[in-house]
This record gives structure tokens, C-alpha cells and sequence, in this order.
């Protein structure tokens, strides 16, 4: 379903590309009839909202992933900063037994 407002892509002098698309006769009588059940006066003006619908889609897909990714690299400075503390917290417990024998350590 598109759902771009129809005002925002009245003809406009800018408009200089054509666009041709070859459909099935039971494809072209289904946009026709999805342009008379959105009240979309021409199919070119239906197909040029539908590919505005699917531009902007990517843009918020591609946005969303960008989201993502920055969360993720957030998350992956936290979990280095815990490994770490972890391996500082080890290093500091292992140098309490340098040098000693543990051998007759029993726990």
C-alpha cells in the first residue's frame, strides 16, 4: 500500500526524466483499480508515488541500520572495557603468587 501524500508530487516544471515500465494486462488493470480505490487521478502519477513510497523505505531501512550499528559498536566498547577491567582484576591476583611455590598449595 502506498501511503505518500499525493499533493507532495503534483506535476512540477523539475520533472524532466521519463520512466517506462511494461506490465501485465492483469497488472495494469490492478493499477487502475488500486488508482480508483486511492482516488489517484493517473497511473503515472501512481507509479510515481509508489516509487517515492519505496525510496523513502530504503532511506529508513538504511537509517535503522546505521541506529543499529552505533548501538552495537557501544555495546561492543562496553563489553572490551568489561574484558578488561576482567583481565586487569586476574593480572592483579596472579601477581599475589609470583615467585611463591604453589606446589604444596592446597587451596
Amino acid at each position: 500500500m502506498v501511503n505518500v501524500d499525493p499533493s507532495a508530487w503534483c506535476a512540477s516544471p523539475g520533472r524532466t526524466r521519463l520512466l517506462t515500465v511494461r506490465l501485465s494486462e492483469e497488472e495494469y488493470e490492478r493499477v487502475k483499480r488500486m488508482c480508483r480505490e486511492r482516488r489517484i487521478r493517473t497511473v503515472s502519477e501512481f507509479t510515481r508515488l509508489a516509487v517515492a513510497h519505496e525510496i523513502s523505505a530504503v532511506v529508513t531501512v538504511s537509517g535503522s541500520a546505521e541506529r543499529d550499528l552505533s548501538q552495537i559498536d557501544r555495546r561492543m566498547e562496553r563489553l572490551n572495557d568489561c574484558v578488561d577491567r576482567l583481565a586487569q582484576a586476574i593480572e592483579n591476583f596472579a601477581s599475589q603468587f609470583r615467585g611463591r611455590d604453589l606446589t604444596k598449595w592446597s587451596g
